[in-house]
């Protein structure tokens, strides 16, 4: 298969399934990431070879060599690291948070606790 047919067949390739990382991008983000996310992922992967400078450019942004200056490069470059974070932390977002009860004081038991603060003048 020559190199014009293996990009067409990335970026034909359908949806591309961001998962619970989407949550960190807009709306423009996440369609531009869903129609071409095989696309990128193959040229950063190493499975495309760049066949012009601006791909060039894409895959030496995102893969850390160059910082990402184009909203495309900073896009992906964003998925790559949350990627690697939720796969570094399972449980990175799974968290409950909850407040104990009683750890603070209530405003009225501050308000009794400093009556010269709220006494009337």
């Amino acid at each position: 298969m020559d190199i014009k047919r293996q990009h067409k067949h990335y970026l034909t390739k359908g949806m591309f399934n961001l998962g619970s990382a989407k949550v960190i991008f807009n709306q423009e983000e996440r369609q531009l990431l869903e129609q071409r996310g095989h696309w990128y992922k193959a040229l950063t992967d190493g499975i495309l070879t760049p066949t012009t400078e601006a791909q060039k450019a894409f895959v030496i942004a995102t893969t850390g060599t160059k910082k990402p200056i184009d909203v495309i490069h900073l896009v992906w470059w964003r998925y790559l690291r949350r990627v690697k974070l939720m796969s570094e932390h399972q449980d990175y977002g799974k968290q409950k948070h909850t407040v104990k009860k009683d750890t603070f004081y209530t405003r009225e038991a501050y308000k009794q606790m400093h009556p010269k603060m709220y006494a009337a003048v």
